[in-house]
């Protein structure tokens, strides 16, 4: 039983967020924040508010264009992979995936792809549960990809008093999934239907895990259901040109062989990324019938709405 926590949701509830930053329940939050060593004064906390960026757009099949937020070591790999990996309907298998041709916007998301690939492999998570995500359309075309992290598997394993609440671990500590939490969902916009949304988490493969999973399932033979398949694909990861290429039991090798030639470590690793994806091929609302949805065989979650 958490009776604290669940008075906390309650309020919300009946609330509304403001009251998390201010008020009473804002006061709690504060004295728990303190008592876990946290250094957030009152007003900091009651002037909280959440920034909005102008995402990366990818052009993509069929007038369909995805969404990424501009994320250095998520939203900003798995735009650059789909763009490396889409070419007019094909899915190509390459055997370097950090070749020349970088079809890079601005200079922001270049400094985004930059900051990514000068990452240390070592201090990356490879295989972490310390995050989340979802994927969700509904009848009316309503779309929400959404990733999201305590930090660390149970944050920092400090729960407040007062409220009951889990604190995320703080970050840039080691193994802080935050970076490569990654979320991607695909419009038609021009006639304003919803067609894609994934949400990738796990670590450092979730922005390839979600890039590659949004490919197979657009490109792939499977046109009945086709992100089970599409997920159920072994993948690969790669931190930087100087690292090993790592591959889920099942890969083909020849998928890796030119890279091994060229003298490429392969390791073989359990698991790379957890996604979650709901994917309508004629859009919703206008053709429900065409959407599928899947959660990860890796991971935990819910899939539904296949019959809204």
């Amino acid at each position: 039983m958490q009776p604290a926590l669940a008075s906390v949701l309650s309020r919300l509830r009946l609330t509304g967020p403001s009251e998390f930053y201010s008020g009473q329940l804002g006061r709690q939050v504060h004295a728990d924040i303190v008592s876990a060593g946290g250094k957030i004064t009152p007003e900091e906390l009651a002037a909280y508010a959440v920034t909005v960026n102008k995402p990366i757009e990818v052009p993509f099949e069929n007038s369909v264009t995805l969404y990424t937020p501009n994320t250095p070591a998520g939203g900003a790999v798995a735009a650059w992979l789909v763009e490396q990996s889409y070419d007019g309907g094909s899915f190509l298998r390459r055997s370097n995936l950090f070749s020349s041709g970088d079809a890079v916007r601005d200079d922001v998301f270049a400094a985004s792809l930059g900051q990514a690939y000068r990452s240390d492999p070592a201090t990356l998570p490879m295989n972490s549960f310390g995050s989340a995500s979802i994927a969700a359309m509904d009848s009316r075309g309503g779309t929400v990809a959404c990733a999201f992290t305590m930090g660390l598997a149970y944050g920092s394993r400090l729960v407040g008093r007062e409220t009951g609440i889990l604190f995320a671990a703080p970050p840039g500590v080691g193994g802080d999934e935050r970076p490569y939490l990654t979320a991607m969902i695909g419009t038609m916009p021009k006639i304003n239907q919803a067609v894609f949304a994934a949400g990738g988490s796990g670590g450092a493969p979730a922005a390839a895990a979600t890039a590659y999973s949004v490919l197979h399932t657009a490109l792939g033979k499977d046109k009945k259901d086709p992100t089970v398949p599409a997920l159920a694909q072994p993948r690969m990861f790669q931190a930087n040109p100087q690292s090993p290429l790592l591959v889920e039991p099942g890969t083909d090798a020849a998928n890796y062989q030119a890279m091994q030639q060229r003298g490429v470590t392969v390791n073989e690793i359990g698991r790379l990324g957890r996604v979650n994806i709901a994917f309508c091929a004629e859009g919703a609302p206008r053709d429900l019938t065409t959407c599928s949805f899947a959660t990860d065989r890796r991971g935990f979650g819910l899939a539904f709405g296949r019959n809204y």
